[in-house]
């Protein structure tokens, strides 16, 4: 763990596995390169458990632990209601089935995405499309305060949670304490027409985990370092997870390129 001590703040680092999907990793590979590269979790992609036997799931999070990994967070792909509004059935026996993985394997939370990803945002929204997210997330929710797991939002560019208005309509419209935000900056602030600590200040309690994007432009490091400023100050102890690096899509660039990034706008704020 990288330490700030002049404030006694401690970056949690952690390898995004999803981009193993580029490519034919197992998940030992991902987790031995994270270990090599001294990370102190690893993010699980949710294809690694999707149809594994009971056995096999618990058998990669002990191996995770056994070379001295954290695992935050498993992150399947889930949350998607599409546009046609006919898959609120199979999207919520998604979501109860990656609930039960995380109960199983000592997981104490899954990532989600809010809505319509790609296909609707915020801002474009209207009633009935809310209507049928909010109630999906309602079962979401429900499932997951049986389960005891939390379902970390992504605030991911074009959804529902793109913009401060979509994440308190949907918080309001299902106000589960299970369900917290995964902070992803993307167009965030632009969108919400807020600076970062504004929005952090409204989510700070609900914030559980990160992905970090190595910026590319002034603005968007500028923007990074004002959130790892806040967390900082904070004291805000979650993990930092490298999904991002200018468009790479070998799950092992993105981890050896991205962590130096990390540390340096960390170390920065």
């Amino acid at each position: 763990m990288a330490v700030d001590r002049e404030r006694g703040n401690i970056l949690k680092t952690c390898l995004c596995s999803i981009a193993c999907k580029n490519g034919q990793w197992t998940a030992e590979q991902i987790i031995d390169l994270a270990a090599e590269l001294k990370f102190d979790g690893i993010e699980l992609w949710g294809s690694f458990f999707a149809d594994a036997a009971p056995d096999r799931c618990r058998q990669i999070v002990q191996y995770c632990r056994d070379k001295g990994l954290a695992v935050p967070m498993i992150s399947p792909y889930i949350g998607f209601f599409d546009i046609t509004k006919g898959n609120h059935a199979p999207m919520v026996a998604e979501c109860e089935k990656f609930l039960k993985i995380a109960k199983f394997v000592g997981v104490s939370k899954i990532r989600s995405f809010a809505g319509f990803v790609c296909e609707i945002s915020a801002a474009t929204s209207d009633e009935a499309n809310w209507a049928y997210a909010i109630n999906g997330f309602a079962e979401y929710a429900a499932l997951a305060e049986q389960l005891g797991i939390d379902l970390a939002l992504e605030t991911h560019e074009q959804s529902l949670i793109d913009a401060m208005s979509g994440i308190e309509m949907l918080l309001r419209g299902v106000p589960s304490r299970r369900l917290k935000i995964n902070f992803q900056i993307d167009q965030l602030p632009e969108n919400s027409k807020m600076s970062i600590p504004q929005i952090w200040d409204r989510l700070r309690d609900r914030v559980v985990h990160m992905h970090y994007h190595v910026p590319t432009t002034d603005e968007k490091r500028a923007q990074t370092r004002e959130l790892f400023g806040c967390m900082k100050r904070d004291k805000w102890d979650g993990f930092i997870s490298i999904e991002y690096c200018k468009g790479e899509k070998a799950a092992d660039v993105i981890a050896r390129v991205g962590l130096p990034h990390l540390k340096e706008d960390w170390a920065a704020a």
